[in-house]
């Protein structure tokens, strides 16, 4: 069952399903190995496209119970994130957790565990995953866990670099290539490596085992966006239409899209350049007075004169104003600052010279 999910992992489909076919021919009336196999190959067939997804949970559901039940369920907690059900995948894999903490269960609890800091992670909830991930590891360390270190170990490398900690997540990523390399965890290994090269600046090697498992810790793709949550902190991701929920906040900028979202509404700045500019000056730095020179430099790229400026700066403040709301943004003749609520965020493009997170 272990190399079954490890080849599964390596992206190794069709070894993977040769295998568990095979230990599924031999288990006969071991309830608990077939259970294990029926899972292996439900996942295989939903990997493949070969069954629909909602069949290949049926599968998972077979007579097992006690332990082989439970893994079963997490081997569900899988085929939900490799869909992206996010939500699905991180109630399921709490629920098993309790079960496995009442049972005793420690290396289904602690496998389960990771698998919901890895939905928290995706999901955007970092503090919860950052919480589980430092639990996971104390654990597996301290017992032997290799697989689930090796896990967390991405995850803790991943909430690094979505951190812009780059010289932590590299002696992450190197600290879980050395251990995983050691326990034979070779899927765990390439991720590492290729990890690596990403925050090296390289592109993405191209060999599918590790870009299989890569993709479900964002260690596949150089940061292409900065996202700030508050004044002097920054997150930076890979993939901010995943990893980012607009739902959380309040007020968010998006200079990427030239969009704004104020409580539930999307505010437009396409076809209004001059304004954007504008807004763009204050979000790049939210709680601080930016002046009027600044904001008419960046509309209009001119030497600001106040005879011939200042209206125009009013006149566009006033229309951000009105589109953000009147407290947004604050200030007068010398000049003006965002004044964004408690639940913000400001998404800006990388800085030029790519993906040093230094």
């Amino acid at each position: 069952a272990a190399l079954a999910r490890g080849l599964l992992a390596a992206g190794q489909v069709a070894a993977a399903r040769q295998l568990a076919e095979a230990v599924l021919r031999d288990a006969g009336g071991t309830v608990g190995v077939a259970a294990r196999m029926r899972a292996a190959r439900a996942l295989c067939d939903a990997a493949e496209g070969v069954t629909p997804p909602a069949t290949a949970r049926a599968r998972l559901a077979g007579p097992a119970v006690g332990f082989d039940r439970a893994e079963a369920r997490l081997a569900g907690v899988e085929l939900l994130l490799w869909e992206g059900q996010l939500g699905p995948a991180w109630t399921e894999a709490q629920q098993v957790e309790t079960a496995a903490q009442a049972a005793g269960w420690r290396w289904l609890g602690c496998r389960a565990r990771v698998l919901a800091a890895e939905a928290a992670y995706r999901l955007g909830h970092f503090s919860t995953a950052e919480r589980a991930v430092r639990s996971v590891r104390e654990e597996a360390e301290e017992r032997g866990y290799g697989g689930a270190a090796a896990r967390a170990g991405l995850l803790a490398a991943g909430l690094a670099r979505t951190r812009g900690e780059a010289a932590e997540a590299r002696r992450l990523l190197a600290a879980v290539a050395a251990a995983a390399g050691a326990d034979g965890l070779r899927p765990e290994a390439l991720v590492a490596h290729l990890g690596q090269v990403v925050l090296d600046g390289s592109p993405a090697p191209s060999y599918a085992p590790a870009l299989c498992l890569a993709r479900r810790f964002t260690l596949d793709e150089a940061p292409a966006v900065e996202l700030r949550r508050e004044v002097g902190s920054r997150f930076l991701t890979a993939r901010h239409e995943r990893e980012l929920d607009p739902r959380r906040y309040e007020l968010l900028v998006d200079l990427v899209g030239r969009q704004a979202k104020v409580g539930r509404r999307w505010v437009d700045f396409s076809g209004r350049k001059s304004v954007f500019a504008m807004l763009a000056a204050l979000a790049a730095r939210p709680g601080t007075s930016v002046p009027i020179a600044d904001l008419a430099r960046a509309a209009w790229q001119v030497e600001y004169h106040p005879l011939r400026h200042y209206a125009r700066v009013t006149m566009a403040i006033s229309r951000l104003r009105s589109a953000l709301g009147p407290t947004v943004i604050d200030g007068g003749k010398e000049g003006y600052v965002l004044v964004p609520p408690q639940a913000w965020a400001v998404l800006l493009p990388l800085a030029a010279g790519g993906p040093e997170l230094g």
